[in-house]
């Protein structure tokens, strides 16, 4: 499909999308943009990426696609800077950052910003750099498709097919109504990782707490291993929504506290963890 390549950031999902791609078809130039060249030894001497370039000369000419693949925050800072470049041209640019209205509002202010088509692939992994990359990550994954009001269907239709010949599944998405539904699903559950894994490390107050945990709390707090520079971003960039899933999980314990409390273990507590198991269930 396309034949020049180009990642911006190459840490898990920049690596595992570079992977996906030179396993399909190694005859696809890749090409890497990166704050440290000198990372990407590995990535070269792999044939992974054909080419490592700093971030600074950061270009859209000669390429087809261009998947931007760093935290929120400099994905802006890129995307802003390929929309503006004067060889643009009919390149088609791309991300896969788990926030999109701001930068869908930023493509659609701009003049190219019909060039841009988000894409938010839920795949990942508590791990993050290039050293944890797979050319499976993708594969069976939903990808979420965010069009902006001046997408193409043609652009958004060569991402669907994009995704689809690395194996991942399409699913085309307002970008507000995505910000909102991933702060349920994948931005708080990283927080209530993270607040669990705080309460536990206060609770053993310097004593020796490993004994006491199970799968259970190991499986339930592993994302909260996940990069602090990539979740700060996105606690910035998806505030609203974050805010508003944060006070509906405690409005939520607030019920599941008071039901404990109050004995009423046998009515609305049985009622509670069948409910939400049966939805667990259904999601696989």
């Amino acid at each position: 499909m396309f034949r020049r390549l180009a990642v911006v950031g190459l840490g898990l999902l920049g690596g595992s999308l570079c992977r996906a791609v030179k396993e399909k078809d190694g005859s696809v130039s890749v090409t890497a943009f990166t704050r440290d060249t000198k990372r990407l030894s590995g990535a070269l001497s792999e044939g992974i990426v054909d080419l490592a370039l700093p971030v600074e000369e950061l270009t859209p000419e000669g390429f087809e696609l261009m998947v931007i693949a760093s935290p929120v925050l400099s994905s802006m800072e890129s995307l802003k800077i390929l929309l503006d470049h004067p060889k643009l041209g009919g390149c088609l640019l791309s991300d896969v950052g788990s926030v999109k209205a701001p930068l869908v509002a930023l493509a659609e202010a701009n003049p190219n910003g019909a060039r841009f088509v988000g894409c938010h692939p839920m795949a990942g992994s508590e791990k993050s750099g290039y050293e944890h990359s797979s050319g499976t990550l993708y594969r069976g994954a939903s990808v979420i498709i965010t069009p902006g009001k001046n997408n193409s269907e043609t652009d958004i239709q060569t991402m669907e097919r994009f995704w689809a010949s690395l194996g991942a599944d399409t699913v085309r998405c307002d970008a507000e109504e995505h910000d909102r539904l991933v702060a349920v699903t994948s931005h708080v559950p990283h927080l209530a990782a993270c607040a669990l894994a705080d309460l536990a490390a206060e609770a053993s107050a310097g004593g020796r707490l490993t004994p006491f945990i199970g799968s259970g709390f190991r499986d339930l707090t592993r994302i909260a291993m996940g990069s602090p520079d990539m979740w700060t971003d996105i606690e910035a960039a998806n505030a609203e929504n974050i805010v508003r899933a944060i006070d509906a999980l405690s409005a939520k314990l607030g019920h599941i506290r008071r039901f404990i409390a109050e004995g009423r273990h046998e009515t609305e507590g049985r009622a509670f963890l069948e409910r939400a198991g049966s939805f667990r269930r259904s999601v696989g």
